[in-house]
């Protein structure tokens, strides 16, 4: 296996956190999002200073600021949020497609609701990755308790919250999302995630994610599976296989791989989500939105797939 090249050795900055801690840390900042749904009025790039600091981050790699940075925290929020409810309307065209029998191409489209989930999964743990300067600015606004904050608590004194700007030398590609998300998967502890999938998300390779997406878009004389001239059977395709414990099967050799971890990853950003809102009545009118979504026909292989015991 080859050595990581910079960005991942950068991606790693993304340490330990714990669920638990992170999930009470987000109190302080969950923004009033009116109406519900509604884009976030300041994006995490547009936040006052975050240029600059990207800069400094850019010429030391790495930097740790100290301080509530409420906007910065809100706005991380706010940008998840909406990045989870793209995911559902994306997931949920991909089931369109599927059940109309375009089982290849709603591979892509699960593929990129997939992509959708994986961003809102990275947001609602405290990861953010907006661009600079066509450069990515890795923001993790729970990152691990520095020496300082460690030597505060030990004198019983309560230290500001922090965060660590990591600069990323490249543009937020595909790859640079879903290496982030298994780095994050690998290193945190998420007591609200199925054990099942957490493990096996940890195997996976980041290449191995990409490579039936990669099949439909650059290899010109490949299609999956046998519907490019006549619709073909839902159910031919992906079947949803479970193991002996009824947890859904994540295998990258399976034809339905890439629809099983576009599911997986929206359940594991929802489960964050609902979470969160077992502590703010503010997040009310974003749950109902994203119930109205997931009960939609067009998430039915969600919906199949969710209800069943194991997940």
């Amino acid at each position: 296996m080859p050595g990581k090249n910079s960005t991942e050795r950068a991606i790693d900055n993304i340490r330990y956190r714990d669920w638990t801690v992170v999930r009470e840390q987000w109190l302080g900042y969950i923004p009033q999002i009116t109406p519900a749904g509604a884009p976030p009025v300041l994006p995490v790039a547009a936040v006052p200073g975050l240029a600059e600091l990207a800069e400094e981050a850019a010429l030391k790699k790495s930097i740790r600021t100290s301080g509530e940075q409420a906007d910065l925290r809100s706005s991380v929020f706010w940008e998840g949020t909406y990045l989870l409810h793209k995911a559902c309307h994306i997931i949920g065209g991909a089931g369109v497609h599927a059940n109309e029998g375009l089982c290849t191409w709603s591979v892509s489209s699960f593929y990129q609701g997939g992509m959708f989930a994986a961003k809102a999964v990275l947001y609602l743990m405290g990861v953010g990755l907006p661009e600079f300067k066509s450069k990515t600015l890795l923001v993790d606004i729970w990152p691990e308790k520095s020496p300082v904050q460690r030597r505060a608590e030990k004198k019983g004194v309560k230290a500001p919250p922090e965060a660590q700007l990591t600069h990323l030398p490249v543009r937020l590609d595909h790859h640079t999302a879903w290496y982030a998300l298994l780095r994050l998967v690998r290193t945190s502890e998420v007591y609200v995630w199925p054990v099942a999938f957490v493990d096996a998300l940890r195997t996976l390779d980041v290449e191995e994610i990409s490579d039936q997406r990669n099949t439909i878009h650059y290899r010109h004389a490949t299609w999956l599976f046998d519907d490019l001239h006549s619709p073909a059977s839902v159910l031919e395709f992906f079947d949803l296989e479970r193991d002996k414990d009824g947890s859904l099967i994540i295998d990258p050799d399976r034809d339905d791989f890439t629809l099983v971890l576009a599911v997986v990853v929206l359940h594991m950003a929802l489960m964050l989500f609902d979470s969160l809102q077992e502590l703010s009545n503010r997040l009310v009118g974003e749950a109902d939105l994203i119930r109205a979504a997931i009960g939609r026909p067009a998430n039915l292989i969600y919906r199949r797939a969710t209800e069943a015991v194991g997940m």
